[in-house]
């Protein structure tokens, strides 16, 4: 079975090295700072998942899920965040533009159960 492969952006280069250290063994794995990045790696390829932290210089993660979405509307896409609560991720989940919401520290399982799930199933949604 092909690798699948998942993109995650954030500002912060130490979360994007443990990101790609956990998963990259498992998946294909893109990381990234940039949101122009983000977009590119998602409009060049077959994506299965996308993560995204929400607190970003000049842009949340919230509208890049949303602008991700927009050119792959299948594909699955999550928050990681320290602010879960957040009214804009909250309203993200309630639409359907997020799948799910992990709190930093999040753990490897529940992001591989969330990568593993069938479209539709979210295992981490917020309460």
């Amino acid at each position: 079975m092909a690798k699948r492969t998942i993109v995650f952006i954030d500002d912060e280069k130490i979360n994007l090295l443990a990101f790609r250290a956990q998963f990259r063994r498992e998946y294909h794995v893109h990381c990234t700072s940039d949101p122009a990045e983000f977009l590119t790696i998602i409009r060049s390829g077959s994506v299965h998942c996308v993560f995204s932290d929400q607190r970003m210089p000049g842009t949340t993660g919230t509208e890049l899920l949303t602008r991700a979405r927009e050119l792959h509307p299948l594909l699955r896409a999550a928050i990681i965040s320290g602010y879960p609560e957040d009214a804009a991720i909250q309203t993200a989940f309630r639409s359907g533009t997020v799948d799910a919401v992990f709190e930093k520290p999040y753990t490897t399982q529940e992001i591989t159960e969330f990568i593993e799930a069938h479209p539709g199933n979210s295992p981490n949604a917020p309460e």
